[in-house]
């Protein structure tokens, strides 16, 4: 029992990473990603996809890769990055000084061609918040390479009590075992 609980303690403390990468569709309007799916209704006699307005299933777009400030950048947490290839000259590279690149990073990986097929609204059959959107098929976020290039664990405080109180319990049992064989010997 104490060999499980040992494992199943080390497993939770040393797997957990932050940031996973997500992928998933959604709906371009102005400058976000809305990512909870509501339904289909009918909208200005069409029908659209509508999603939730809630600023939390929401992601923020990265159009900038930093190449004027000299260094990349990817945005991780609820930000979905589309930029281009950008570098900029780096003058501590030996012996002269080189161009640094920075990749171009596009994590909406496939867009509907038709403008307006989805709208975003507080609920399904409420009025649509803001203009029309751009129906997003695929994007991912969060990519390992950016976000998790070392695990982060948490932090053993976290499951310290549960410890202690699985350590006690096994103790009193083993103590009490013991003093009950020492009785029947």
């Amino acid at each position: 029992m104490f060999k499980f609980f040992l494992l199943f303690f080390l497993m939770l403390t040393f797997s957990n990473q932050c940031l996973p990468q997500t992928q998933g569709s959604g709906c371009l309007v102005e400058e976000f990603i809305y990512t909870t799916y509501l339904g289909n209704a009918n909208v200005d006699g069409s029908q659209k996809r509508i999603y939730s307005d809630n600023v939390n299933s929401r992601l923020a777009i990265n159009y900038t890769n930093n190449a004027n400030e000299n260094k990349p950048n990817y945005k991780c947490g609820p930000w979905v990055n589309e930029y281009d290839q950008g570098n900029y000259y780096d003058s501590t590279i030996p012996p002269n000084g080189a161009n640094v690149i920075i990749p171009a990073e596009h994590d909406i990986k496939l867009r509907d061609t038709n403008y307006g097929g989805c709208v975003k609204a507080p609920t399904l059959n409420a009025t649509h918040t803001g203009g029309y959107g751009l129906y997003i098929m695929s994007y991912q976020n969060n990519l390992p390479k950016y976000c998790l290039s070392v695990p982060a664990n948490m932090p053993i405080d976290d499951y310290f009590l549960p410890f202690l109180l699985f350590a006690s319990f096994y103790g009193f049992n083993a103590i009490r075992k013991t003093s009950l064989i020492s009785e029947l010997a």
